[in-house]
């Protein structure tokens, strides 16, 4: 188990709250009878991003996340 005291890795952290923020956006699209794979790949980004900032909880879901994974920050060398 890690240490209670290592900070949680901030970039982990966005992007597990991008994807699930992406995944989100996908099932929407799919409950509307779109083909995800027909829709470009940057209006997906676009429409997560929207979506990521509509719905700030996502964040605190993938603190959480990267808590049970264990994405920590690895320690950083001390310069000389």
């Amino acid at each position: 188990m890690a240490n209670s005291f290592e900070h949680i890795s901030i970039t982990a952290v966005k992007v597990l709250a991008r994807l699930a923020a992406r995944k989100a956006v996908e099932a929407e699209l799919r409950a509307k009878g779109v083909r995800t794979t027909l829709v470009k790949p940057a209006e997906l980004t676009v429409q997560a991003q929207a979506y990521l900032q509509s719905h700030p909880e996502l964040i605190d879901e993938a603190k959480a996340r990267a808590f049970r994974l264990g994405m920590f920050e690895k320690p950083r060398r001390k310069s000389a």
